[in-house]
């Protein structure tokens, strides 16, 4: 079981080249994943469970444990910080449910409890420990530390929709969490000119998902 401290905003259409720029900032390279996810589709927005594409494949049921409030680090990034978490499980390539949930072929006609969420994603992830100086935020480049941050962007695609999200998940110890979250937003947002995130488009995935099938309805969630 890993419990996070999150927050998250989405937006409509392609990746904005602020948000993009911005975050580049703290990558090497430019190297992204692509992968599909499987989502059960839900409008219950304290709970989600997903198949994890790319290697390994893998089960992940996530529960929302506490929302911790509304956090405002500028007058342009503003969001709602929640606590949940999460368990992992294998699957195996030929399991019979799984290809239930995919389709026996990638874009074939799976499940239509689930549905596809191909992703583009950058990840960077930042450490926060205490010094002489008090607590400092650095690139996590061993993965060493025991208490980290990861800041994503991701390109999302519904079928023919578009979308992307910004994502903060902080993870380690228990403790630390909501404070290790809110030192690396306040890092990130104050190095280089941080785009409009705004309080209305911040909430996890659950909510997401619940907002989509309630826009399209059933029928339309079974075209895409």
């Amino acid at each position: 079981m890993l419990e996070t401290v999150e927050v998250r905003w989405f937006g409509r259409g392609q990746r904005p080249d602020a948000v993009a720029s911005w975050f580049q900032q703290w990558l090497d390279s430019g190297a992204e994943e692509y992968r599909a996810d499987y989502y059960l589709l839900s409008l219950d927005r304290t709970a989600g469970m997903k198949v994890r594409g790319g290697n390994p494949t893998a089960m992940e049921i996530k529960t929302r444990v506490g929302e911790l409030g509304m956090m405002q680090w500028s007058d342009r990034v503003a969001g709602q910080v929640e606590r949940w978490r999460k368990w992992s499980f294998g699957v195996a390539p030929g399991d019979h449910e799984l290809a239930r949930i995919v389709g026996s072929e990638h874009g074939g006609e799976g499940d239509s409890g689930w549905i596809e969420v191909a992703k583009r994603r950058k990840v960077a992830r930042f450490a926060v420990a205490e010094d002489a100086q008090g607590n400092r935020v650095t690139l996590a480049t061993d993965g060493l530390a025991a208490t980290q941050c990861a800041l994503e962007l991701t390109a999302l695609t519904v079928g023919n929709a578009r979308w992307w999200t910004v994502g903060y998940e902080a993870f380690g110890v228990a403790a630390e969490l909501e404070g290790a979250l809110g030192r690396v937003v306040a890092h990130t947002i104050g190095s280089g000119v941080a785009p409009t995130l705004a309080l209305e488009g911040s909430f996890a995935y659950p909510t997401w998902l619940s907002l989509l099938r309630a826009e399209l309805g059933d029928a339309g969630m079974s075209g895409l």
